[in-house]
């Protein structure tokens, strides 16, 4: 059963925050960057107030002369307090964004026992990546409007109540129905955007499948009707585009018609109850001023609710992966290197996902240094089985032994290093063949032994050959590689840690003679004196192994050697003449 659970909407956003604590320091600076911008904006409007009364009511001419002076030192500590204040919001994001992607990659690798179908599937990790790019721009969003949206109009509230009380309370009424309205309109824009992306989505996938299926298209003469569900498709996204637009001049119309009204009424109050005075015009262009920025401010209010929204279900989903729990590693036994005896009591497992038993009442005992292939139509029951030995998934019911010791008491780290897998991905790093086959733990060998576990795998024979021999790059960034030579590397890595036991889940490869001996080759010096465990894919393993296990419907229907199996004429007979059609 998968103990991932989604965490509560603030507990996900205080998670959120405790990641920023190392950064406090810079946190303290975007807090005094972003109200000294605060101070700046609340600054123009006092600022021409005083340089009305001044210079036109009192006559004070020396002022002029410090104007520009005043003017330019105050728009330099915006200028320089914005720029602080959004370099130090980006870079606490980035941190905090590295941090997330760093947690993600480590989660899955540090819990000790891992399944990997039960913990999170390609969607949610591709949620997660993009979610996580998305987050610092919502935080940047909310940093600023929480800090200096909020100081700003809190202070222009309070300047525009000094200069006109009866005029503030008019602004303060008609604030909520801008802010209201600008929350509608946003939320009208969500919805558009997010039909917008569908409809790209499907029209992409229209695209594909048109090239996909082209020479179908051809064949049945169905090219006009796939231009028509194309256009189709355009035509929709063309409508909500003009939607989306017509939706955004709307609220920016509406914003309109509300600031003339405001500043109609504010001109015509203050002319009817006050007598048109130097004094009166510099409170008209104080109070229009500040209720210019009060207004823009407040449209961005509007969006901290969407923006907070946003975040809780972001951060919901990112904590719905990294708060996984750790399952505890109940091993207290720490063992040495074990002879590699094997024994499933009674097993049963039943995988979350599935609604069939997947193992059921498994009893098998595997002696030191055999090597047995697992086949059956089910390829989760086959997997399982193998995936018990290392505690990659524990059984439902029964239990396995090594060397006559519960696998559920022996350490994990010690039960690991005895244990070598063989994967039908043959995975590559980005880097050296050495650096491939003296992987993790193993990084520190000597590069004698790398060539003897090289020689072993019969891989020294092409590695000769390439550039730079063992220090040619291989993976993303280097010369590829042909299967047969990937799965020769990672028979090698597998020689290098020379572990008593051996999982190996076969690939099917198409190979040319000459590749397909030398891999055979490799393979027989790889399970020589170890206790192997594969999951055949292949006739000519299945005639290397000591013994077969057959499963079907999560149960062992039949054990022997391929000879044995094929005189029965039974279920195996049947995989092997039908639907196992393994390459020879």
């Amino acid at each position: 059963m998968s103990n991932m659970r989604a965490p509560d909407s603030y507990c996900s956003l205080l998670a959120l925050l405790n990641y920023t604590k190392p950064y406090w320091k810079v946190l303290t600076l975007t807090l005094l960057s972003m109200t000294l911008m605060a101070i700046t904006e609340l600054m123009l409007p006092v600022l021409l107030k005083i340089i009305f009364d001044d210079i036109f009511i009192l006559n004070n001419y020396a002022l002029i002369q410090l104007i520009p002076l005043v003017i330019l030192t105050l728009f330099a500590v915006h200028s320089t307090a914005n720029y602080v204040g959004n370099y130090t919001t980006y870079w606490v994001g980035n941190k905090l964004l590295i941090n997330l992607y760093i947690r993600a990659f480590e989660k899955p690798l540090t819990l000790s026992t891992y399944y990997s179908t039960d913990i999170i599937n390609n969607q949610l990790i591709q949620k997660f990546t993009t979610e996580v790019a998305e987050i610092n721009k919502t935080i940047v969003g909310v940093i600023t409007i929480l800090i200096k949206d909020t100081l700003t109009i809190i202070g222009l509230l309070l300047w525009i109540l000094y200069l006109n009380s009866d005029l503030a309370l008019l602004t303060l009424l008609i604030l909520p129905v801008i802010i209201l309205a600008t929350q509608l309109i946003n939320k009208r824009l969500c919805i558009i955007e997010k039909q917008k992306r569908e409809t790209i989505d499907e029209n992409t996938q229209a695209l594909q499948k048109s090239i996909e299926n082209y020479r179908m298209t051809v064949l049945y003469g169905g090219q006009q009707h796939e231009i028509l569900h194309f256009k189709s498709g355009a035509n929709q996204l063309y409508r909500l585009i003009i939607k989306q637009f017509s939706t955004r001049a709307l609220g920016t119309l509406f914003a309109q018609v509300i600031l003339a009204t405001i500043l109609t009424i504010t001109a015509y109050l203050t002319i009817q109850h006050a007598p048109v005075s130097g004094n009166t015009a510099s409170n008209l262009i104080s109070f229009i001023v500040a209720a210019l920025i009060l207004i823009k401010s407040s449209r961005r209010y509007a969006n901290v609710d969407q923006l907070l929204q946003y975040l809780i279900i972001t951060t919901q989903s990112i904590f719905l992966l990294l708060n996984r729990r750790k399952i505890p590693d109940t091993g207290h036994i720490v063992i040495g290197r074990t002879y590699g005896d094997l024994q499933f009591e009674q097993v049963n497992f039943h995988h979350a996902s599935e609604t069939k038993v997947t193992l059921d009442n498994i009893t098998l005992t595997i002696k030191s240094g055999e090597t047995v292939a697992i086949v059956g139509t089910y390829d989760l029951s086959k997997i399982a089985l193998v995936n018990m030995v290392g505690r990659f998934c524990c059984p439902s019911a029964g239990r396995i032994l090594l060397d006559g010791q519960d696998l559920a008491n022996i350490e994990l780290t010690s039960l690991h290093a005895n244990i070598s897998l063989v994967s039908q991905e043959f995975m590559l790093l980005n880097d050296t063949i050495a650096a491939n086959i003296a992987y993790g733990a193993m990084n520190t060998a000597v590069e004698a032994k790398i060539v003897t576990a090289a020689h072993a795998a019969n891989a020294m024979e092409f590695i000769r050959k390439l550039p730079q021999g063992l220090q040619t790059l291989v993976g993303r960034y280097g010369i590829e590689l042909t299967e047969g030579q990937k799965e020769r590397i990672a028979f090698a890595r597998a020689l290098l840690k020379n572990s008593p036991i051996l999982i190996l889940d076969e690939a099917i490869l198409t190979m040319d003679l000459d590749s397909e001996y030398h891999v055979q080759v490799a393979l027989n010096t790889l399970i020589r004196d170890r206790t192997t465990l594969i999951i055949a894919r292949r006739l000519s393993t299945l005639k290397k192994a000591s013994r077969i296990i057959v499963l079907e419907n999560g149960r062992i229907v039949e054990i022997g050697c391929h000879q044995e199996l094929l005189a029965q004429k039974g279920f195996y007979t049947q995989l092997y003449q039908s639907s196992l059609q393994l390459p020879k």
